[in-house]
């Protein structure tokens, strides 16, 4: 099977001209939008724009694998606006010679750093005028091999971009760096010290964690309104509802010993002998393997099965939906392993051909399809092919869960989203990393509503026009 891609004009809508706007002003900046507000398609815009005044010659954009090689070139090739500008995709064995390619448009994944940054740093003249950093959460830790290669080479663009819909997955911390990468210390000052020792402070005893100072959310955001672009999918675009529906999975009273045992002492015993939870991440990891039926014996993949409850709950589920196409996240091999023997399906993840599973899956031919947050939660629009989606166990990761459940929930999407989450009762999942993915999400909306409020005040006041006419 093969997609044809039928291009059609870009017609921006309101928000989407006013990001363009920022964008091609001096002062640039970036765009944190949920997914499925067309970050992608307004860089593109801002881009041409800007590539049309003179002002630019060509653009440097880094993304997640996935990202790079499908959502990128898709929305170049979807619209009939970007169908003149040139592009090429930086990754294989040629990648060198594609490079040295006159384009208008170079895109690579994060991995390609190690061999882009010399190339970028080395040479006499620019090699690129713009960089586009598309899912910047992913530069959040400033003291990353990635980010600190990155940062030498940042003043050879002349104009730099960050695009996220996830921007503080996990503290107000992850901001800086981010926004390093457009202003170089510009908002927040050129050291991440500075930074936490204006915003943050540390508790006795623990001088590792960092606690925002009262107040110091709202300075932060304040700091970022006029430079960072925000405004509500939920007051521009048609979206679905979206209900998230617990199911409870109950323990044996045999398993929920060895859970307690694992919960109280960081250990379990199994029939493959002693397990030891080395410290405290490894035992979350550890309890998550039992709420999901099983434990890893040994570092080559090896595992013990120690109860099917959860699994049989999946059965259940996926015998309700009655033949309605589910997208299935799973968080450990064995449990995809597992699910896939009493549930046959596709295998996304690590996929040769994923252009072909995605147009399966598109044509409502895939009753189920098994997926990784970590390499299919970004940049993959997968709301043609169904609207339900299965946890069979969480993770930590507010952005992984968030950007994984809007490759559902997404403008195109005609029915009602529904997300399964697969929870043991009175155990970590439900207990902890339910909590804390509530926690963090009201921490990311309170960033999105200040910036909100003022980008629909500068709408009101000032208007969006002209950003259409000008492509």
């Amino acid at each position: 099977m093969t997609t044809t891609f039928v291009p059609k004009r870009y017609v921006p809508h309101v928000y989407q001209e006013l990001g363009v706007k920022l964008l091609v002003s001096p002062k640039g900046g970036g765009l944190f939008l949920r997914p499925g507000m067309g970050k992608t398609s307004i860089m593109l815009a801002a881009f041409k724009i800007l590539k049309k005044m003179g002002l630019v010659r060509n653009m440097l954009v880094i993304a997640p694998l996935r990202v790079a090689q499908l959502t990128w070139p898709a929305e170049i090739e979807e619209w009939l606006d970007f169908n003149e500008l040139t592009y090429t995709v930086l990754h294989g064995p040629k990648r060198l010679d594609r490079m040295r390619e006159r384009k208008d448009v170079y895109i690579t994944n994060f991995d390609g750093l190690d061999w882009l940054v010399p190339e970028i740093y080395n040479s006499n003249t620019p090699l690129f005028d713009v960089l586009v950093v598309d899912e910047s959460s992913r530069m959040r830790n400033t003291d990353s091999k990635r980010y600190k290669a990155l940062k030498k080479v940042l003043a050879k663009f002349k104009r730099r971009y960050i695009l996220t819909g996830s921007p503080q997955p996990r503290s107000l911390l992850n901001l800086f760096g981010q926004v390093f990468i457009v202003d170089r210390g510009a908002t927040f000052g050129p050291y991440i010290t500075h930074f936490r020792n204006k915003y943050f402070h540390t508790k006795p005893g623990d001088n590792y964690e960092y606690y925002p100072n009262k107040g110091a959310d709202l300075e932060i955001y304040d700091a970022l309104k006029e430079r960072i672009f925000h405004l509500s999918d939920e007051d521009y675009l048609t979206l679905p509802k979206l209900f998230e529906v617990d199911v409870t999975v109950e323990l044996s009273p045999e398993v929920r010993a060895k859970y307690r045992l694992m919960e109280r002492d960081f250990f379990i015993q199994v029939e493959q002998g002693l397990i030891l939870a080395a410290n405290a991440a490894v035992a979350s990891g550890k309890l998550r393997q039992i709420c999901n039926g099983a434990v890893y014996t040994d570092a080559d993949g090896r595992y013990e099965t120690v109860h099917d409850e959860k699994l049989e709950a999946f059965k259940d589920l996926i015998s309700e939906l009655n033949g309605e196409p589910a997208l299935v996240v799973y968080q450990f091999e064995s449990d995809y392993l597992r699910m896939n023997k009493e549930v046959p399906g596709i295998k996304f993840t690590g996929a040769k051909n994923p252009e072909y599973i995605k147009a399966q899956w598109d044509a409502g031919e895939l009753p189920v399809l098994y997926i990784h947050p970590q390499s299919a939660g970004f940049g993959l629009n997968m709301q043609k092919g169904g609207f339900n989606m299965i946890w069979f166990g969480l993770t930590f990761d507010y952005e992984l869960y968030a950007q994984t459940i809007k490759r559902l929930h997404r403008q195109g999407q005609d029915r009602a989203v529904y997300v399964y989450r697969l929870l043991v009762k009175n155990s970590i999942e439900d207990k902890l990393i339910a909590k804390v993915l509530r926690e963090r999400e009201a921490s990311q909306n309170k960033l999105f509503s200040v910036l909100r409020d003022y980008w629909e005040e500068i709408k009101t006041t000032q208007g969006a026009s002209g950003a259409n006419s000008a492509l």
